[in-house]
């Protein structure tokens, strides 16, 4: 025969057919750990067509940058040539009228009469006409060149 005591489950006290819970005798104390907090992913998005304009943008930053430096310098070599070209109007003008001081017209023509020269009023003048030459074909027109096209690549 089977001893009571070897079944553990019926020392419980049940009331009618339903089991009650049974607090347990000490409960345990339960420390409260930290709870680890899971690192979210860095999840970085790129937009393509934003990422192009800055590109652009930067792109057209240097050449705007580029182009107002060519801009001031050829501005500083315009200057440089302005005042290059008053210093010759000047040394032009000098020089004029060094020149005009330096001969006397009257004694030139003089020296040249006695040389040999002849007045304009007293050579003859001769008229000599080319006969015209045949002008050169005219370009041809777009229906012309199209024609021609048209039969080249039907021949």
């Amino acid at each position: 025969m089977a001893q009571k005591l070897d079944v553990q489950y019926i020392r419980f006290y049940t009331d009618g057919s339903a089991a009650k819970k049974v607090a347990p005798l000490a409960p345990l104390k339960t420390i409260k750990l930290p709870k680890i907090k899971k690192h979210k992913k860095i999840v970085l998005r790129i937009d393509p067509l934003a990422l192009c304009a800055i590109a652009m943008s930067a792109v057209m930053l240097i050449l705007m940058t580029v182009g107002s430096v060519k801009l001031y310098t050829a501005r500083q070599e315009l200057a440089q040539m302005n005042s290059y070209v008053q210093t010759l109007h000047q040394e032009q003008t000098a020089l004029t009228a060094t020149l005009s001081e330096g001969y006397d017209l009257a004694e030139i023509e003089r020296t040249a009469l006695a040389l040999g020269m002849v007045p304009k009023a007293q050579v003859q003048h001769i008229r000599i006409e080319l006969p015209s030459e045949e002008t050169a074909p005219e370009d041809p027109g777009t229906w012309e060149l199209f024609y021609t096209f048209l039969t080249g690549l039907f021949a």
